[in-house]
């Protein structure tokens, strides 16, 4: 049989629908990297999911983001690219993915290797010793003269002395030029170090550079009273847990008040208004078997949640969905039963928090069509859904069939489910999918059906139009 698909779809069904979700998956995984200081470590990994996962870098337990020393970027492949690398850097990158299914991370390891000092090679190069170097002007060695006595014992005193002189001028000539050999190779090095360290002076100086305003001292009132500033307390190391605040204090006087300037690692620090919660999650009361959400609403985008139960922090599984968009962040509760009972607390930084789930009781009820199916008519190739809202409880289990025949999920066969809402979705329906389909609910206290008809029509009539 020959199948046309066409292009687009009935309405109320989107691309989105025909593909099957899938947890994240790391089927690239970054690798260790070691490189000296100063040079520029990269990272990179290839994630697999749908919907398409959130990826995140982290350094040592930090989320990175977008800076000036940190790159990111993706073309399919994730990247990350960590500039002037420091020796602090050295530790952990994790790279973590995250969607609506789950979450999946990998870790390595970045080393981070020393660059050689001249200046160490410098301090440990042997001296030349001038006892041996360099004998005292105007003193000739013990050898040389008892070697001339013996050569020239036979000559006369004025030819002796000047044959003395000579070989100690010869002697001392050679001395020279060993010892400006020396100095020159040690003014070699010391000036190949100085430039080395002017460099790299010049390179930090540069990297460290703050535009700041001119001073203009002309005007500038000068006064009696005026007093330069001076700093009473300075600042001191601090030690805190990742996710606590920690606080920097100085003490500094001058007339006029001095103003002060923070810098975290050479780069200005400027005053941002800190994140707040501006929704705060409600308690609930849900249903044994029903869905409960919480909901958080921050002041900026892209914020991480942590959702804490008991003290011990929520990962998705097939208990709880943690959805995360801009600014809201909810927290999805699935098949509450009375172990879910109780305080849920979500964590933004040094703020948090509550709301309680209250687990409420009913009475068992058989299943009901609450909303039945209805007629659905197709063109061959195209795809179609069928939709019921079923309600009980607890909540029945939900089969699907065609013409009595039960139905199984595939490629072309799609079961969806949110709390009552059912709905099955046949992709590339053809006139021979078409049939009564039925909707069987069932709970142990009874069962309800709904059913409704598919008509798919041929695409014989559009071909023309379609230039086929």
């Amino acid at each position: 049989k020959r199948r046309v698909r066409m292009s687009g779809g009935p309405y109320g069904v989107t691309a989105e629908e025909d593909t099957e979700k899938m947890k994240p998956d790391i089927v690239l995984l970054p690798e260790p990297v070691s490189v000296l200081e100063g040079d520029t470590a990269r990272f990179r990994c290839r994630v697999t999911g749908y919907p398409a996962p959130k990826v995140n870098w982290y350094l040592n337990g930090q989320l990175i983001r977008k800076s000036k020393r940190y790159r990111l970027r993706y073309d399919g492949i994730y990247y990350l690219e960590i500039i002037e690398i420091k020796s602090y850097d050295a530790g952990e990158v994790k790279v973590v993915a995250d969607n609506n299914l789950g979450s999946a991370e990998h870790i390595v390891k970045l080393e981070i290797q020393q660059k050689e000092d001249f200046r160490t090679h410098l301090r440990r190069a042997p001296e030349a010793k001038a006892a041996e170097a360099a004998p005292e002007p105007g003193k000739t060695p013990f050898e040389v003269v008892k070697e001339l006595r013996s050569k020239f014992k036979r000559r006369t005193e004025e030819g002796y002395y000047e044959s003395i002189t000579a070989v100690e001028l010869k002697s001392r000539k050679r001395d020279d030029s060993y010892e400006d050999l020396l100095k020159k190779t040690k003014e070699d090095l010391l000036h190949h170090a100085k430039e080395k360290e002017e460099a790299e002076k010049k390179k930090e100086e540069e990297r460290r550079k703050v535009t700041a305003k001119p001073l203009k001292p002309e005007r500038i009132k000068l006064s009696a009273s005026m007093e330069a500033p001076k700093i009473l307390e300075r600042i001191t190391s601090q030690t805190v847990a990742q996710g606590e605040e920690v606080k920097f204090r100085v003490r500094v006087i001058g007339r006029p008040d001095p103003e002060c300037q923070w810098f975290k690692n050479g780069v200005q620090l400027e005053k941002s208004d800190p994140i707040k919660i501006l929704k705060k999650p409600k308690d609930v009361t849900s249903l044994l078997g029903a869905t409960a959400v919480f909901e958080v609403g921050l002041s900026e985008d892209d914020i991480p949640v942590k959702w804490m139960f008991k003290n011990t922090e929520l990962r998705p599984n097939e208990h709880y969905r943690i959805l995360s968009e801009k600014k809201t962040h909810k927290l999805i509760v699935q098949d509450v039963d009375n172990s879910k009972e109780g305080e849920y607390t979500a964590i933004v930084g040094h703020l948090q928090c509550s709301a309680r789930l209250l687990v409420e009781c009913k009475l068992p009820e058989p299943p009901q069509i609450v909303r039945h199916m209805q007629p659905q008519t197709a063109l061959s190739g195209r795809s179609v859904r069928f939709s019921a809202q079923v309600s009980g409880i607890p909540l029945p289990q939900v089969s699907w069939y065609k013409d009595s025949q039960a139905l199984s999920t595939s490629y072309k066969c799609k079961f969806l489910h949110d709390g009552e809402e059912h709905t099955l979705l046949l992709l590339e329906v053809f006139p021979e999918d078409a049939a009564i389909y039925s909707c069987e609910a069932k709970n142990d206290y009874g069962e309800a059906t709904s059913s409704a008809p598919l008509t798919v029509e041929g695409v014989f009539g559009h071909l023309t139009d379609a230039g086929i």
